[in-house]
Parts: C-alpha cells; sequence; structure tokens
C-alpha cells in the first residue's frame, strides 16, 4: 500500500620462507661431508689434511695429504631427493588415469553410498566454465542408488551450482515448509494443511508488456483490475483511471501513527471515493492499524463510519496489519495470540456496522505474526511481489507491485488483482 508500512520488507596464506635452496643444501653437504680438515699429531710443526673417504696421500714440505676418494659415499640428501622424485611420478601417473576415466564416464566423481546412473552424459551433467562437472538434479533424482537424503543434498548442490538462489533452491527442495529469510536466518513453517488452499495456477497468469496482470480460464479473463491509493498519490484524474480499465480502487480512509499513536484522517480519502465512484470504477476501504487494544479498535471504526458516511462501498474494508516501522510499531509489540486477538475482533466489528472484513498481510505477517487457523472466517489480501503462488492459502486479493503505472495517477502506484467479482 502507499502508506508508511514495512515491506517483506580466507583464511590467509602462509607462505613459508627457506633459508637455503635445495641445490645450496646438496652442494654444502658435498663440500662439507667429504673434505674435513683436522690438526693431529704429537709435533706442532707437522700437519695432516685427511679426507673422510679415505685416499692415497702425497708429501709435500713435510706435510701428509690424503686426496679424496673418487667414489664419494651417497648421503641422506641423496636418497630422500630420489624418493620425492619416484612419489612425484606416481602422483603425475595417478592424475592422468583419474582425467581419462573422468573423461569417459563424463560424470566427476560419485558421491558415496550411490553410483551414477547410466545414459548419455550430455543429458546427466554439464561442465561449466571452471572446468567443473554438474550433475543435473533431474539425474540425480533418478538414480535408485541414492537414499531421499542424499537425493535432497545432492539435488541442492546441483541447483546452487547451476546458478538458482538459495531462497528459490529450498522453497524447491522443503515443498512441506514454507521457508522465509529473516534477521540474517532461514526460518522454514510448516505447510498447516488444515487451512483452506487457493487453486491459482502460474500457468494461468498473464503479463503484459508494462507489467499488470490478468488471470486466465482459457481464453476467457476472469480476474479484475485495481489499484491502491492514499493521499501519497496527490490529486487523481479518476476519469483516466477508468480509461485504463482500472476495475476497483481500494482507497485509505485513515491510519494511527505507528509510534504516537495518533489517529489521522487521510487527507485525500473523500476526493479518491467519490472521483472513482463517479466515474464507475467500485472501490473498496483500508485502514492501516496500529491498535494495541479494543478501545482503539472501537475509535478506528467510529471515525471511518463517519469519513465513508453515504458512500457505497462495493469491495471489503481492509484491516492492514503488516510489521510497521522494521518492527518499531506500537502493534508490534503484541505476540502472536493478542495480535490475532485483537485482528478478529476488529473484523466482527467491521461485520457489525455493516462492511464485509478483509485482513491485508504479506507473507511474513501471515505466518510468524499471526494465528491464521483463528482467521478462516475472513477474505485476505495479499502483498506478494513476485509472479508466482508459492503462499498456499486462500486469498481473493493480490498486491503484486509497488511501483505500477497508470494513467491518471502521477509517480508509482500499488498494483491488484481480484480474483473474486465483489
Amino acid at each position: 500500500m502507499a502508506d508508511q508500512r514495512g515491506r517483506g520488507n580466507q583464511p590467509g596464506e602462509h607462505q613459508g620462507i627457506r633459508s637455503r635452496s635445495h641445490a645450496q643444501r646438496s652442494n654444502a653437504y658435498s663440500q662439507d661431508g667429504n673434505v674435513r680438515y683436522a690438526e693431529q699429531g704429537r709435533n706442532n710443526d707437522r700437519n695432516r689434511i685427511r679426507t673422510s673417504a679415505g685416499g692415497r696421500t702425497a708429501r709435500s714440505n713435510g706435510q701428509s695429504v690424503h686426496y679424496a676418494s673418487k667414489k664419494p659415499k651417497r648421503n641422506n640428501s641423496y636418497i630422500f631427493l630420489k624418493i620425492v622424485l619416484i612419489l612425484l611420478m606416481l602422483i603425475i601417473a595417478g592424475v592422468l588415469v583419474y582425467g581419462a576415466l573422468r573423461q569417459e564416464t563424463g560424470k566427476g566423481s560419485v558421491p558415496s553410498g550411490g553410483t551414477a546412473s547410466s545414459g548419455n552424459a550430455s543429458e546427466s551433467a554439464v561442465t561449466d566454465e571452471y572446468g567443473n562437472v554438474i550433475r543435473s538434479e533431474a539425474d540425480i533424482a533418478a538414480d535408485n542408488t541414492l537414499s531421499a537424503d542424499q537425493k535432497i543434498v545432492l539435488g541442492i548442490k546441483s541447483s546452487l551450482e547451476s546458478g538458482t538462489s538459495v531462497m528459490e533452491t529450498l522453497r524447491k527442495y522443503y515443498p512441506n515448509d514454507l521457508i522465509l529469510y529473516k534477521n540474517k536466518r532461514y526460518v522454514f513453517t510448516p505447510v498447516n494443511d488444515s487451512l483452506k488452499k487457493h487453486s491459482y495456477k502460474t500457468e494461468n497468469l498473464k503479463q503484459s508488456e508494462n507489467g499488470e496482470w490478468q488471470y486466465t480460464d482459457g481464453d476467457k479473463i476472469i480476474s479484475h483490475k485495481g489499484v491502491d491509493v492514499s493521499s501519497h498519490q496527490g490529486d487523481i484524474d479518476w476519469a483516466k483511471v477508468k480509461g485504463s480499465g482500472v476495475e476497483f480502487a481500494m482507497i485509505r480512509a485513515l491510519y494511527r501513527g505507528y509510534s504516537s499513536g495518533k489517529l489521522v484522517e487521510d487527507e485525500k480519502f473523500k476526493n479518491n471515493i467519490t472521483g472513482a465512484d463517479a466515474n464507475g470504477i467500485k472501490t473498496g476501504v483500508y485502514i492501516f492499524t496500529q491498535a494495541v487494544n479494543e478501545s482503539e479498535v472501537d475509535e478506528e471504526i467510529a471515525m471511518l463510519k463517519e469519513l465513508v458516511g453515504e458512500n457505497k462501498v462495493d469491495y471489503p474494508v481492509v484491516v492492514d496489519v503488516e510489521e510497521a516501522n522494521a518492527g518499531e510499531g506500537r502493534m508490534d509489540t503484541l505476540g502472536i495470540e493478542e495480535r490475532t486477538s485483537l485482528i478478529k475482533y476488529y473484523c466482527e466489528k467491521l461485520k457489525d456496522a455493516g462492511y464485509k472484513p478483509m485482513i491485508y498481510f504479506n507473507i511474513e505477517s501471515a505466518l510468524l505474526m499471526l494465528d491464521l487457523t483463528q482467521l478462516e472466517d475472513y477474505d485476505k489480501w495479499l502483498a506478494a511481489y513476485n509472479s508466482e503462488f508459492y503462499y498456499p492459502y486462500q486469498y481473493t486479493l493480490r498486491q503484486y507491485s509497488d511501483s505500477g503505472s497508470v494513467d491518471g495517477i502521477e509517480g508509482n502506484v500499488d498494483l491488484d488483482i481480484s480474483f473474486v467479482d465483489y
């Protein structure tokens, strides 16, 4: 709606530094290990130079010199290098064998607990731009060697690798839960089969180039085009709105401040309801409530009756219960049971006043802020801005855009579709 509601809203690398290269160390070992000098003998004037390997002797100036052996003893570093070389050769051979097998199967590694199903590799797997082989979800689902849990885990992996969003992937693999993302975590709410379900199908939904929705039954359009407006839209040319094909308008009558609690009339309500009616557009009314007790509900309904007066209201009167100001609205202090009880009281009072009550919410407020089992008797108006019918429970109005464009209305306007002709 066009008012002040909230919308459903490596580790670093460590590089070791070696003081000397392997070649330097090997050379040092050769020099230090094969030629060692030591002074020996009883006479200070006689020195002997001796090698670690022994050898023949030459005398010069009274000195005895032993030459190094032509076949030095092999040291530990030489043996170590040889072992490393053998290991490297084995690793290279293993990589080559694995690559050949992978190219032949076209499937990459097979998860534990199952083997890859037979079939054409091009139909069951693809290779991405990084060279990773992605096994298809259809292939995984058809693999009878995998358990149900393995299929879910591998299917999620394949879906994410293929570029599907996390939310879309989770919703696909957990059809028995309704999944939301709130407060930096995913919330799973089990589907309640006791609640009434809608029967809308995505394939029956038609979208025009300007983003407008139509719901069809075969070649017949069975939905109705609508908008919802408030003082935020300013002065509206209702004749042009009618000419654009709009059949109904949901008009804000009043609102209560989400922090102050002050009750305020929408300054454009009277002009909007009379203008729409004068141009043959059916009207409904909505209230942005922040009532926290029954006396405040009574106050809001009394003001509504005064504002509507003798004007005809064809569509329901709606109580807007969504979260306000990022959860800091005064009504957001209520728990699920308190809020549900108060909304139920609101709807019954609207019925007593001669109106058809309706509840407006988004998926988040429906699942996390209300007990829907206590609100089955009232029509629902859902705000959801994608082209899916993910929310399974019954509703008759859908707000599908908050950035629509309609001739006669300046700027953006909320677009709605009704599945019922009220």
